[in-house]
């Protein structure tokens, strides 16, 4: 596993090398702007599904987000960013315990900022798996902690925000399974070059 301040960028070389040995090019969005945009519908979703999660065993109310008829009262602290950093790193590491053998691997690499992080792996990693890297930090952390939290008296209003935008933060993710799920053969594996996927059948 390496730190990487950037996703690591591909080669033409290993773009040839892996086309020239059977692998196929994932059908997906050429750049990471274009998968932003093309998942903002699954945003929405991910956004109503841990609202609906939240309000099964949690009242879910407007008002205790500080939105009301008079008008919107939010307060922001230190805490609140410490908060967001701590989540955001613990979606990635979500990603990253999911990755085969990804302490001793030297192809994958994590990256964190201030408000937003990555994990990529250029392991060759089979299709189901590759899918559970993908969902695990918005299954986790915004569909089955909330179920986990509420017995134990620990669900805040504050928790309840930061699952909300793991769930936003996750839908380049679901984006990435409903493109590969379609196109990729169960037992293929999948590798990536840069931010282009690759699948081979094995």
């Amino acid at each position: 596993m390496k730190y990487a301040k950037t996703l690591p960028e591909g080669s033409e070389e290993k773009k040839r090398e892996l086309l020239s040995n059977g692998w196929n090019t994932l059908k997906e969005p050429d750049s990471i702007r274009k998968m932003i945009l093309y998942s903002i519908p699954f945003m929405i979703i991910n956004i109503a599904i841990t609202i609906l999660m939240i309000n099964i065993v949690s009242p879910f109310t407007l008002e205790e987000f500080g939105i009301m008829e008079s008008g919107v009262e939010i307060t922001l602290n230190f805490f609140h960013l410490l908060g967001l950093i701590l989540m955001t790193s613990i979606h990635e590491l979500m990603h990253l315990v999911f990755v085969p053998n990804f302490i001793r691997s030297d192809k994958t690499y994590i990256g964190l900022t201030l408000f937003e992080g990555f994990v990529h792996t250029e392991e060759k990693v089979k299709r189901n798996r590759f899918i559970l890297i993908s969902l695990a930090p918005f299954v986790i952390l915004s569909i089955i902690l909330p179920l986990v939290l509420v017995p134990l008296g620990l669900l805040t209003t504050s928790l309840k925000v930061y699952m909300i935008l793991n769930a936003a933060g996750a839908s380049v993710d679901v984006l990435n399974i409903l493109l590969i799920y379609p196109q990729v053969p169960s037992k293929a594996l999948i590798t990536n070059n840069g931010i282009k996927s690759y699948w081979k059948e094995c």
